[in-house]
């Protein structure tokens, strides 16, 4: 299974095992790349960050998972990742 969280990350876990099989962080503090908080937006109906919030989709075809990653870099901007 898939589980995407509001701190910007992305694991991949064994529905059988609950083992992580692998984990991708969409932040990177030390380059200035974090997630949203409430200012940033002027929104405070997600606390205390936001990242991800939709659902990702999966191509079965292709097998690769799309999402909707909001970061801050130096202002806000919204990007779409693929893994």
């Amino acid at each position: 299974m898939y589980i995407a969280t509001q701190h910007a990350s992305l694991f991949a876990i064994d529905a059988d095992t609950g083992a992580i099989l692998w984990q991708k962080s969409f932040i990177n503090p030390a380059a200035g790349i974090n997630t949203v908080s409430p200012d940033n937006v002027n929104c405070t109906d997600i606390l205390p960050e936001s990242s991800i919030t939709s659902t990702p989709v999966i191509d079965p075809t292709s097998g690769t998972i799309y999402l909707l990653v909001k970061t801050n870099e130096t202002g806000n901007s919204s990007s779409v990742y693929s893994h």
